[in-house]
């Protein structure tokens, strides 16, 4: 029965990206961080509300070592705290003002009880959620995250329904094999020089998925530079284990791009203004 129980979950988790396959997905950015504060119980929520097909949350680790949501270096930059995350016990940043400086100059977040959530308790609130995972776990050991993290994801039943990301690659190189991850920035730096360059396309073969988050240029960029990353796009889709990400922001021509180039999906910030409901 626990067997069935498991199947069940993972059909009922992955038929609903099958069906999306032919689009890219909507990927909420921090939950929606251009809506409400990032990475916060609400952002979540408003992001799933909202059609989402996914969401990116950031994750570092505290001074007693739980995995939490928070992305800047410092806690001053987003809440009434000041300092590391790393610095703090989860107690302590459950109870900080994740909405402090949120929307200025009227700060309406503020006292709203909007805290720095734990991993482990998002999992547990959305457990048909599909989420990527960014480490911007500064200043802490690969190896220390990277075993909380598999805990973490097991004792939710959560590994097959998320995909980490790291700027630094160390944190990537640490993960267990039962862990999916994207590929290091400087591993997909070194493919898209070679398309770019050397008009090359020659990426090798995988059973396994392959996922590239490639930063997509603006509206304002150069014509050519969409140019150059539209035929390495062209160029990862031919080989049908990479999976691609465009890290955009909520230019829904990047969104139309992504759907004529069959990329995966799309990093947005208000992820309602790309819903597949509206």
């Amino acid at each position: 029965m626990r067997f069935l129980s498991k199947l069940l979950f993972l059909v009922n988790l992955i038929l609903p990206l099958m069906a999306l396959a032919s689009e890219p997905l909507i990927i909420a950015c921090r939950g929606g961080m251009a809506d409400v504060p990032e990475n916060t119980l609400l952002s979540i929520e408003k992001a799933v509300d909202s059609g989402a097909d996914a969401v990116w949350l950031t994750l570092q680790l505290t001074k007693d070592n739980e995995i939490v949501l928070y992305r800047p270096a410092d806690l001053k930059t987003l809440t009434n705290l000041q300092g590391p995350v790393s610095a703090y016990t989860v107690g302590d940043l459950q109870r900080a003002d994740a909405g402090y400086w949120y929307g200025k100059p009227a700060y309406p977040w503020r006292g709203k009880n909007l805290s720095i959530p734990t991993l482990a308790e998002v999992l547990k609130r959305w457990p048909n959620t599909f989420f990527f995972l960014d480490i911007k776990a500064i200043n802490v050991p690969p190896q220390l995250i990277s075993v909380l993290l598999e805990d973490t994801l097991e004792a939710s039943h959560s590994v097959d329904r998320v995909r980490v990301y790291a700027t630094d690659e160390r944190y990537l190189a640490a993960l267990p094999d039962t862990i999916d991850r994207f590929e290091s920035g400087s591993a997909t730096q070194t493919v898209l020089a070679d398309i770019i360059t050397n008009h090359r396309c020659d990426i090798p073969s995988s059973s396994m998925e392959k996922w590239y988050g490639l930063k997509y240029p603006s509206a304002a960029s150069k014509a050519s530079q969409q140019t150059q990353i539209n035929e390495a796009i062209r160029c990862f889709k031919n080989n049908t284990s990479a999976k691609i990400i465009l890290l955009g922001d909520n230019d829904k021509a990047i969104y139309k791009t992504a759907q004529t180039l069959h990329a995966d999906g799309v990093l947005v910030e208000s992820p309602g203004l790309f819903s597949k409901k509206s």
